[in-house]
C-alpha cells in the first residue's frame, strides 16, 4: 500500500511540473529568412506567461552584420490568465552571406531561458527581366545614298566659312582664356551647395549625394571607382584618419540614402540638410588632412 502511494504522489510531482513549465513560453522570429541587400526584416522577441509573471525580454542594442532601422514600443497583453510580451525590430542589412541571429536571454521570474538562433540569407537582387518586350519589327529597305555632289558641295560651304571664321579671328586681338580649374575640393564643396537647394528628395538626389563623396574618394584617396556598395564605401571611409563622430554620421547618412532607394521613401528637410553637412564635414577633414 505504502508502495503505491508513494507511486502516485511522483506521479503527481511530475505533472505539476510539466504542467508549471508549459505555461511559460519564449520566442524568437523574422517575417522572412531570405532577403535582398538592403531589404526591411521584421525580428520580433516574444515572451508568454502567466498574468502575475514577471517577465523581462532581451535588450537588443546591436546585431552582427546587420543595422537596427528602428525599435517599436514594447507591446503588453494581459488578460485574466496569461500575459503576453513583444517587441519588434526592423533590421537592414548591406552585407551579403548567410549569418545568425544569435540566442537572447530571457528571464521569468527570476529565472533564466535562451530562444534558438535563427538563420538568415542575404544576397544581391537579381538584374530585372520584367520590363516589357517589343516587338520585333520586318526588315526595311534601306534609302540609296545622297548623291556625292551634295557631299561635295556641303563640303565646300564649310571650308569657306572655316576661311572666314580664322580670317576674323586673326583681326581680334587675342584675349587670355579666364581659368576656372577647380580642385576636387572645391568641386565636391560646390556640388553640396547646389544640393542644398533641393527640397524633400528623393532617391535620385541622395544618389548624386553619395556620389560626390565617392567622386572625392577616388580623386584623393585612391578609392576603386567602380563595383563598389555602400557597405564597400563605408568600410573604406573607417579606414582614413577622420573622427569617429564623422564616421558614425556616416553611417546614418547611407541608411538614409539606402531606405530612399529601396523603399522609395523621401526624406525631410532637417534630415536632408544634415546629411548633406554630413558628407560636407567629411570632405573637409579629408581635405584638411593634407594640408
Amino acid at each position: 500500500m505504502k508502495h503505491w502511494m508513494k507511486y502516485i504522489f511522483l506521479m503527481m510531482i511530475l505533472c505539476y511540473t510539466k504542467l508549471c513549465t508549459a505555461q511559460y513560453m519564449i520566442n524568437t522570429g523574422v517575417d522572412k529568412t531570405a532577403v535582398f541587400v538592403g531589404d526591411f526584416i521584421h525580428f520580433t522577441v516574444q515572451a508568454v506567461g502567466p498574468s502575475n509573471a514577471a517577465i523581462a525580454l532581451p535588450k537588443i542594442d546591436s546585431i552582427p552584420h546587420f543595422e537596427i532601422v528602428s525599435v517599436k514600443p514594447v507591446d503588453s497583453v494581459i488578460t485574466t490568465n496569461n500575459k503576453r510580451i513583444e517587441q519588434e525590430y526592423t533590421l537592414i542589412s548591406f552585407d551579403t552571406g548567410t549569418f545568425t541571429i544569435p540566442e537572447y536571454e530571457f528571464i521569468i521570474n527570476r529565472q533564466k531561458s535562451y530562444s534558438d538562433p535563427i538563420q538568415l540569407k542575404v544576397q544581391f537582387s537579381p538584374q530585372d527581366v520584367s520590363g516589357e518586350y517589343k516587338d520585333i519589327h520586318n526588315i526595311e529597305a534601306v534609302p540609296p545614298p545622297p548623291s556625292k555632289f551634295w557631299w561635295w558641295f556641303s563640303g565646300a560651304i564649310i571650308v569657306i566659312a572655316l576661311i572666314i571664321f580664322l580670317l576674323n579671328q586673326i583681326k581680334k586681338k587675342p584675349v587670355a582664356p579666364k581659368i576656372t580649374n577647380l580642385s576636387s575640393y572645391e568641386e565636391a564643396i560646390k556640388q553640396l551647395q547646389q544640393l542644398r537647394n533641393h527640397h524633400q528628395p528623393q532617391a535620385a538626389e541622395y544618389q548624386v549625394l553619395v556620389n560626390i563623396l565617392r567622386g572625392y574618394l577616388v580623386a584623393t584617396q585612391g578609392f576603386s571607382a567602380t563595383g563598389q556598395t555602400y557597405a564597400h564605401l563605408y568600410r573604406f571611409v573607417q579606414n582614413l584618419k577622420i573622427s569617429l563622430e564623422h564616421i558614425n554620421a556616416l553611417k546614418g547618412t547611407l541608411n538614409a540614402a539606402s531606405v530612399s532607394v529601396f523603399a522609395l521613401k523621401k526624406q525631410n528637410d532637417e534630415q536632408w540638410q544634415n546629411d548633406i553637412n554630413n558628407i560636407s564635414n567629411i570632405i573637409i577633414q579629408l581635405n584638411a588632412n593634407k594640408i
